[in-house]
């Protein structure tokens, strides 16, 4: 029996070991979307920017969500997939109806007729068009879907700076007034469903408290560069940026997510009309007073002509045109229509020239030459072109090294695919150890690039003091007009592409990290499943033979002094009994 407790000792303990290491990889991160981790990548890489610069692809709610859908509930479950696969603006038409002083999202009102059910779809009229609409979908259930989204990724993984543009609209009395009579005015006044809008737009945005970044937090962080490496080119931002912060400052030390302006006010002046009060500019921006916005039309032609001069610019290195874009213009965005709606080129042109692109055609014709009409189609057709730092191929094509291919069974060369170069459409994954031209990026000045054409180094000699001249370092575009200018000096100089930029997953897989060779992810530890389990293996290994040869003995052996005393006694016994051996009962 004193066996026993060794024996159970070392079995709880083996036990303990290899429930420890099933439960670490169990809990290990896995290999996430290839989408997810380039927009991650894009995300990290613009930390030091300032918010007013930054470039991704938008959705008019309105035109391409809800006119398909419908004004209901299952449409807003649609926008919440479309910000979780990487939707970052949304573009809301806000209807004030004078019938019932209330906003909503349903461009026409329901009369008294309606049904009183508040959950059911309903199809209304107004100025000679159909909705569908229901009436429990308000402006109150798009904030909750929208808060929704914020609490499952406010983590440092998932965290991202979404843009809210608003359009304000009127249901106005005088249109209902000039369509027929007094009685189509009555018929609204008291419809059957009550109470289910926001009498201010201060009531309206009041669920996203918490995230909101208000007009009044902008001279708390307009000081702040944000913990970036890339501190002086921070600089250069927080001096551009109009009081702006840079996106790191915004999500990582003002915790904050969702910024609402109010960029097109078409209220109609009257009695019952709005008034955008002083409390609402409290937590609204407005692109009258303290929004510097562009909104453009894909048809402007204008706007055109001037992103074409700025794409062809490839006969002068100089930074001055770019240094002008980030000191001039603040929050650009280009709305698309059904008569000059995005390419899968054009949106990427846009994406260059330092434009958000907004979905807000019914239709779009894909690189197959194929109809996408679905809200899903249209989305997943243009993320990919989208991240402005990455060649779309690279996220598309199912052997790409972002969708693990070769990541099973990889030689030694195969598990160097951890680097990031340029090409000329964008970020492609290349062998490290391959040799290429080092984009090197003034420390400064973050238009301004260096590259010897003469020099081509592996990647992991970026840390040599000689790879890039004085004042200059192996660096990374950290926005899209960051990178047309890397690619106009690439074309002026005539330097072949690829060219390497700072950006790998070397320490850990699908953790894109600047800072060179060396860098350590900071989402993820910095040790393998593959190195974990060749720590754990061999004291397991040990642990399982000791168990192993223990039991054996416990079963096998035999001890001969215990055994040889048992005969003793047994045959002493027996000589006994012979010699008195008694019958009956003794007296």
């Amino acid at each position: 029996m004193r066996y026993d407790y060794p024996v159970n000792f070392l079995t709880y303990l083996c036990l303990f070991i290899s429930c420890s290491l099933c439960e670490i990889l169990d809990n290990w991160p896995v290999a996430s979307n290839p989408i997810d981790v380039a927009m991650r990548a894009q995300r990290d890489v613009a930390r030091p920017v300032s918010i007013t610069q930054l470039t991704n692809l938008g959705i008019a709610s309105s035109g391409n969500l809800f006119e398909k859908e419908g004004y209901t509930q299952s449409a807003l479950l649609t926008l919440e997939t479309a910000l979780t696969v990487g939707i970052r603006t949304v573009y809301i038409d806000l209807y004030w109806n004078e019938f019932t002083r209330e906003w909503q999202l349903c461009p026409a009102p329901f009369p008294s007729n309606a049904s009183s059910s508040s959950i059911s779809v309903q199809e209304v009229t107004w100025k000679g068009r159909k909705y569908k609409c229901q009436g429990d979908m308000t402006v109150q259930s798009l904030m909750q879907t929208f808060s929704s989204y914020f609490a499952s990724t406010n983590t440092n993984l998932e965290v991202n700076l979404v843009t809210m543009l608003f359009r304000l609209n009127s249901i106005s009395i005088s249109d209902a007034s000039a369509s027929n009579s007094s009685e189509s005015t009555n018929i609204y006044k008291n419809p059957p469903i009550k109470n289910l809008g926001n009498s201010t737009l201060n009531e309206c945005i009041s669920p996203l408290n918490t995230y909101l970044y208000k007009p009044t937090n902008i001279h708390k962080s307009s000081t702040s560069g944000g913990v970036s490496t890339n501190t002086s080119r921070s600089d250069f931002y927080n001096r551009t940026s109009g009081d702006f912060p840079t996106l790191d400052t915004f999500m990582l030390q003002d915790y904050k997510r969702i910024i609402a302006s109010v960029v097109e006010n078409n209220l109609k002046p009257s009695k019952n009309s709005y008034n955008i009060s002083a409390t609402d500019k409290k937590n609204f921006f407005l692109s009258s007073e303290n929004f510097d916005s562009e909104i453009a039309s894909s048809s402007n032609s204008s706007v055109l002509s001037r992103c074409q001069a700025l794409l062809e610019d490839t006969k002068s290195n100089k930074s001055d045109s770019f240094i002008d874009i980030a000191e001039e213009t603040r929050f650009r965005y280009i709305v698309d229509n059904d008569q000059d709606r995005f390419t899968n080129d054009s949106l990427r042109d846009f994406l260059q020239c330092g434009y958000s692109p907004i979905l807000n055609a019914s239709s779009y014709i894909t690189y197959d030459d194929e109809r996408a009409d679905t809200f899903a189609e249209v989305v997943n057709n243009f993320l990919p072109q989208s991240l402005w730092l990455w060649d779309p191929k690279e996220l598309t094509r199912e052997n790409s090294v972002l969708w693990g291919y070769l990541a099973e069974n990889s030689t030694d060369k195969h598990i160097a695919f951890r680097c990031v170069a340029l090409s000329k459409d964008g970020g492609i994954i290349r062998n490290c150890y391959e040799k290429y031209h080092y984009a090197c990026k003034n420390k400064e000045m973050p238009f301004s690039w260096k590259i010897d054409d003469t020099d081509q180094l592996a990647y992991f000699e970026a840390n040599n003091e000689d790879a890039c001249p004085k004042g200059y370092s192996l660096g990374t575009p950290s926005s899209s007009i960051e990178l047309l200018s890397l690619m106009n000096y690439l074309y002026s100089e005539n330097i072949d592409f690829p060219v390497w930029i700072d950006l790998n997953d070397i320490t850990v897989n699908d953790c894109f990290v600047t800072g060179g060779p060396y860098a350590k992810c900071p989402y993820q530890r910095t040790v393998s499943k593959r190195k974990l389990v060749g720590l754990i293996a061999p004291s397991f290994v040990v642990c399982v033979v000791i168990l192993f040869l223990l039991v054996l003995e416990k079963f096998f052996r035999v001890n001969p002094i215990q055994t040889n005393r048992k005969r003793y006694w047994r045959k002493r016994i027996n000589e006994y009994n012979k010699i008195h051996n008694y019958e009956g009962v003794p007296s």
